[in-house]
């Protein structure tokens, strides 16, 4: 699994702001320049993932971790 996204302003994509990880850019909401937060990478998924769901909520939960591995205990997720 690819290391999860970190998010930066639409206005200001240098690294003059660092980017910020899911939960700061969320409790943020708009970035302090006006801007929208936007992701740095989007998770790759392996076929597998796709491919072994047992259900939709299955796979919604292993698409949802891909972003928010980093920010999360997975027993919370759970």
């Amino acid at each position: 699994m690819t290391p999860t996204p970190h998010y930066y302003s639409t206005r200001n994509q240098d690294s003059v702001q660092p980017h910020l990880s899911f939960q700061d850019a969320l409790l943020s909401g708009l970035a302090p320049d006006g801007g929208l937060y936007v992701p740095d990478s989007i998770p790759k998924l392996e076929a597998s993932a796709w491919q072994d769901a047992e259900s939709f909520a299955d796979l919604a939960k292993q698409v949802l971790w891909a972003w928010l591995a980093d920010d999360l205990e997975r027993d919370a997720f759970e």
